[in-house]
């Protein structure tokens, strides 16, 4: 199973999208407001 999370901040944007779940249409077609000023941290956590 998947899980981890993606975060997406700076630049206007503070997003979670949480990997565990079903996507919603809203997150996969994310718009992300100054992407040269956002920063993007994706975390997997490793399933046993």
């Amino acid at each position: 199973f998947n899980k981890g999370q993606i975060k997406i901040t700076g630049g206007g944007n503070n997003y979670t999208i949480d990997l565990s779940k079903k996507l919603k249409l809203t997150d996969t077609n994310r718009y992300v407001k100054n992407p040269r000023n956002t920063e993007i941290e994706v975390i997997l956590e490793k399933s046993r």
